[in-house]
């Protein structure tokens, strides 16, 4: 019996509705057009086409290797972040839409520093490259016309990750913009001379609580890098160290901008403040409402007492951008 592309889409969705899979229809849809080399939207004015063997034997490997819980961007291996593709492999965590925000953040403030010539921009835990590569395709200045003079270095303590970004920069053409550089946290940008000159602190950390391991999806904790997944205990490990490290590295009038996870805003928030180098707090939620993202703005020289400019006062009380 021949198998036109209705039908094979049709199976595939009773098997992944069998197996509890969301969006099986989707996830079908994807992965029959990637086996292609089509669009989504061509499937649908070709359903009565009948597939080869080939294709066949392909489009079920990949349906089982779903059903299997693996994520479908390792299966396809893209992702689409700021509506650019991204290459992806189990070497990386997979960019989440909430993430968008973190670099629309760092775009809109980045208006208020356009008189800046150069903006210097540290990202912490790049993974697949996706922050820095998008920022360095969508930054402008508040005139319109290209930042041609943004400088953005990037870390990740994974070998195999900055592999994977450096690809991704390429792909998009923005290598020269990024230094990607290999080390824990800030240490991996020691030597570049960069303490106190940098504008935008950026990061999307490992904030899951290990005490949450057992809540996450199969396509998570068995194929995600757990690296760049687990922040500790509490999940707070690596806000306390960059929230402590952060302003040696801020100039005047900076940002740090991170994301945080679903529910933890309020720890977040107050953790900060035990740091009182920053003030101006802001959070950003994204399109489900969620408390999503954490700016801060560092003070500038004049404020604070004593020898340590960044020292000393209660922060501002932080507020919510819908």
């Amino acid at each position: 019996m021949a198998i036109t592309i209705k039908s094979a889409l049709s199976n595939a969705v009773k098997l992944f509705k069998d197996s509890n899979i969301d969006a099986s229809s989707l996830d079908a849809e994807v992965l029959l057009a990637h086996v292609l080399h089509c669009r989504r939207t061509d499937l649908y004015v070709n359903f009565d086409r009948v597939l080869g063997e080939e294709d066949i034997s392909n489009f079920m490997l990949l349906v089982q290797k779903r059903i299997l819980r693996m994520p479908l961007q390792y299966i396809t291996g893209h992702s689409e972040f700021m509506s650019l593709d991204f290459i992806v492999n189990k070497s990386v965590l997979i960019p989440r839409p909430e993430t968008e925000f973190v670099v629309e953040s760092v775009i809109r403030k980045s208006n208020l520093l356009s008189e800046q010539k150069t903006l210097n921009i540290l990202e912490i835990g790049t993974g697949c490259g996706n922050i820095a590569v998008s920022l360095a395709v969508n930054l402008r200045l508040s005139s319109g016309r290209s930042l041609k003079n943004v400088r953005i270095y990037t870390c990740d303590i994974s070998k195999d990750a900055l592999s994977v970004a450096r690809t991704n920069a390429r792909r998009h053409n923005v290598s020269e913009k990024i230094s990607f550089l290999q080390g824990d946290l800030f240490n991996a940008f020691e030597g570049l001379d960069l303490r106190g000159k940098v504008n935008f602190v950026v990061s999307n950390p490992p904030y899951v609580a290990e005490t949450e391991r057992a809540e996450l999806q199969p396509e998570v904790i068995n194929h995600e890098p757990e690296l760049a997944i687990f922040g500790g205990r509490d999940g707070l490990i690596f806000y306390r160290r960059i929230f402590s490290e952060a302003p040696d590295w801020l100039a005047p009038d900076g940002y740090l901008i991170m994301e945080m996870g679903e529910g933890q805003v309020n720890a977040v928030a107050t953790l900060i403040r035990e740091y009182p180098f920053f003030d101006g707090l802001e959070i950003v939620k994204d399109l489900q409402k969620i408390d999503r993202v954490l700016i801060a703005h560092i003070k500038k020289g004049d404020e604070g007492d004593g020898e340590n400019s960044r020292g000393g006062g209660a922060s501002t009380p932080w507020k919510r951008k819908n």
